[in-house]
């Protein structure tokens, strides 16, 4: 959780900087954004536990699948309608995200799992944070965009702050790793490494954000979030096998070309 604090922080910071030259002020964007960041970090809070009780795999699928939630908003709120080809579009994506959620580590390593109860509260904790965003895209304009950003991460830097304080997680205890063992504990020179992760975390998650934000104004979310969700866990996969030499499962390649027909369908706009 530090390094997620210190993430927070340094996007905040950013953020607040680029509102204040902005100038702009609306009470309707900063709620928008506090309620998003609020979001950000129940669904962190909630990851942990729900990794522990039934897996890594499971929790990303979970994850991942909670697209359906923005998707299944903009349908009934913003009248969005997918095409025939984008529709299938979303299934297949539906269907490569568990198969990518999964793409790491030796069958032989799978140990049995439970289904969390948090597992439903989790899926709709982080479909309620792409909700939040669809939202204001829709109905605040693009100049607020700074002030919803900085909102955002303030928000965010706050609650995970309390929760440190309130749970005694201040990344520096051991925990139960979602495999059943004990994370190493963090040495000095580490926990630096874990602040420079939170600063680079930070202006990386400014960025995703500003252009997540950006094609919303742009396109359909029906449409972005998955792509968005396809092509960010395909990417993380590929880079996987290449810098840190993972072996993926049968399953992920047969994710990955599902992942690619999934966007190539999404973007295929019928005549």
């Amino acid at each position: 959780m530090l390094a997620a604090c210190i993430n927070y922080v340094v996007a905040a910071v950013g953020c607040a900087l680029w509102a204040s030259a902005a100038g702009s002020w609306n009470s309707q964007t900063l709620i928008l954004g506090g309620l998003a960041g609020f979001t950000y970090v129940s669904s962190l809070v909630l990851m942990l536990p729900t990794m522990r009780r039934s897996g890594v795999s499971i929790t990303g699928a979970v994850v991942q699948l909670s697209l359906m939630v923005p998707v299944a908003v903009s349908i009934w709120r913003f009248g969005e309608r997918p095409n025939e080809l984008q529709t299938l579009g979303i299934v297949t994506t539906a269907v490569a995200l568990p198969l990518l959620a999964g793409s790491s580590g030796s069958s032989g390593d799978a140990q049995p799992r439970r289904l969390s109860p948090l597992v439903p509260i989790l899926f709709l904790s982080t479909g309620s944070s792409q909700v939040v965003m669809k939202e204001f895209a829709a109905v605040r304009p693009p100049g607020d965009l700074p002030l919803y950003s900085a909102a955002l991460f303030a928000s965010a830097s706050v609650f995970t702050a309390l929760w440190m304080a309130f749970s005694g997680d201040t990344g520096r205890h051991d925990d139960a790793s979602p495999s059943g063992g004990e994370h190493p504990q963090l040495d000095e020179g580490k926990e630096l490494s874990e602040g420079g992760i939170g600063v680079l975390l930070g202006i990386i998650n400014v960025l995703q954000l500003v252009f997540l934000l950006l094609a919303l104004r742009e396109l359909p979310a029906i449409i972005v979030f998955p792509v968005s969700a396809a092509l960010g866990i395909t990417v993380n996969a590929l880079l996987s096998m290449a810098l840190w030499k993972e072996r993926p499962r049968p399953s992920a390649w047969l994710g990955i070309a599902l992942a690619v027909a999934a966007v190539v369908l999404l973007n295929w706009k019928s005549e």
